[in-house]
């Protein structure tokens, strides 16, 4: 597919999502919504991708749904020409259903819905530079894509609170504090460190582990520990017939680095 408003790259086992709106500060239309989707499902059945890095070109990662596009939807809403806002904006828990890691590489701006899908990657690495926070509320908007629901179980619910209700922008070194960052890096090393991260994973982890620990994590927030359990027995049969498993006992037996075929 030729993508019009995002850059799709791979090399050496990692596919990279870039952005391309640098003009908009990378403002989401659904366009870029679609886009992002696509490269992502495509990125997760390439058997020669390991890891996902998504990222903004230019000085922002994301600064929210476009504006002028947001105004064109209410107001065809209001005249009954459209659902407005379910016909423009995505339900971004689909990526929690894909078995390959993605890692977020936030750069500069990210505040509104670019705040709100970076909750649903794996990983968010964030400029030491960055504007990161929700902003919502000082603009009287309502948290929107579940967002509330992710932040409570990321952070807790006295500091989902203070992000959500105050809408603020939050240090990078806070956000790591909190938890809802897993690194800081200086701006200009950002897409390094996020590449060598993402290489780490694509070439050391096993696909198949990978996706059943990632499906583990997200699965298991919303049941007991009881049902927890009783999956994970279940996943750990089905992961001791995968070709990466018998693969990682021979490379071990062979003392080579084992080379996984994803199956």
């Amino acid at each position: 597919m030729d993508f019009s408003e995002i850059i799709y790259e791979k090399a050496d086992r990692v596919a990279t999502i870039i952005f391309n709106r640098p003009q908009a500060l990378n403002a989401y239309t659904p366009t870029l919504g679609l886009e992002l989707k696509t490269a992502l499902h495509e990125a997760d059945r390439d058997n020669d991708i390991g890891a996902i890095i998504v990222t903004g070109a230019g000085r922002s990662f994301c600064s929210g749904f476009d504006v002028k596009l947001g105004a064109q939807a209410n107001k065809a809403a209001r005249s009954g020409q459209s659902r407005g806002y379910s016909e423009i904006h995505d339900d971004f828990s689909y990526m929690h259903r894909l078995g390959t890691p993605i890692i977020g590489a936030i750069n500069g701006h990210c505040v509104f819905m670019g705040f709100a899908m970076t909750l649903f990657f794996d990983f968010r690495f964030l400029a030491d530079d960055a504007r990161y926070g929700a902003l919502f509320s000082q603009k009287a908007l309502a948290l929107e894509q579940g967002a509330g629901w992710m932040l409570s179980r990321m952070v807790g619910l006295t500091r989902a609170a203070d992000i959500a209700i105050s809408g603020r922008l939050l240090p990078p070194q806070e956000a790591l504090q909190m938890g809802l960052v897993n690194r800081v890096v200086p701006a200009d090393q950002l897409i390094a460190a996020a590449r060598e991260f993402a290489r780490d994973i694509a070439h050391n982890c096993a696909p198949t582990a990978a996706a059943q620990a990632k499906r583990a994590v997200y699965r298991d927030l919303s049941t007991d520990f009881a049902a927890a359990y009783q999956a994970s027995c279940q996943d750990a049969l089905k992961q001791n017939q995968t070709e990466d498993f018998k693969e990682a006992r021979r490379s071990m037996a062979e003392r080579r680095p084992p080379r996984f075929p994803g199956r």
